[in-house]
């Protein structure tokens, strides 16, 4: 006989198929993949459900604190950066648990390490810039980090990346300036400089009096960045004239 044995309807599969991507559940699972491209592919998928993902947030808040990369045609992808743009898109006000923030923040401040080669010494970063980029991604949804992430921006591999994803955070809090003004009294000069530098970017004139304080720092530098802060609080200058007068015998010529 000519006749064939019909196979399951294409169709019907691919139903199936489509059924599962919609399914936010039967996505999450991927989340576990030891592939970083299936890894990744669900978390574009999530993001993509927006908000009918939400009860899914739990697992993908755990894809915050992964690195790896993985290629597709637009090009190469951080699973981190992806999952934070994602979080933000299903919901704006998510609360990111704070083991996850918390793991998120160790690796965007850990100190950079040394390795012998051939040569000399390199420094090595480690997972700091990848970590730097997601809090910054997170924007808002992290801003509790903001502290911890100002005092890296004078530290090896910390730099541009630590000051825009501070500024990523959005407006001082009462609490987070409290937090600032004591950095402004620590030990280590490059964290006091931290500080005082973004006290400066983010337009916060409640710290001018703590920034006043800062002129008097034992540390060059940190007087330096006292009074470029101060020009951007008040551009205007007679505000600060009481405060910059005593600096004009500065030792420092720059001053």
């Amino acid at each position: 006989s000519s006749n064939t044995v019909k196979s399951e309807p294409s169709g019907k599969r691919m139903r199936a198929l489509r059924s599962t991507l919609q399914d936010p559940a039967a996505v999450s699972v991927e989340l576990g993949s030891p592939e970083a491209q299936d890894r990744g592919k669900a978390v574009e998928a999530l993001r993509r459900m927006g908000a009918a993902a939400q009860s899914e947030l739990p697992g993908l808040s755990e894809s915050l604190t992964d690195f790896a990369s993985y290629a597709s045609s637009s090009g190469p992808h951080l699973i981190s950066l992806e999952a934070a743009g994602a979080m933000r898109e299903i919901d704006p006000k998510a609360a990111i648990p704070p083991k996850v923030l918390s793991k998120l923040v160790r690796s965007a401040t850990a100190p950079a390490t040394h390795q012998l080669m051939t040569g000399g010494w390199v420094l090595r970063c480690g997972e700091q810039p990848q970590a730097l980029r997601t809090l910054a991604a997170l924007g808002p949804l992290a801003q509790s980090a903001l502290p911890a992430v100002v005092r890296v921006t004078h530290k090896p591999c910390g730099g541009d990346l630590a000051l825009q994803a501070a500024m990523a955070f959005g407006p001082l809090s009462p609490e987070q300036t409290a937090r600032l003004k004591i950095a402004l009294a620590d030990e280590d000069p490059d964290v006091r400089r931290s500080a005082v530098e973004y006290l400066g970017e983010a337009h916060a004139t409640d710290a001018v009096s703590a920034l006043g304080h800062a002129m008097n720092d034992a540390s060059s530098q940190v007087r330096l960045s006292t009074l470029e802060a101060l020009e951007k609080l008040h551009p205007e200058g007679e505000a600060r004239l009481v405060l910059i007068r005593p600096l004009v015998t500065d030792s420092l010529v720059d001053i």
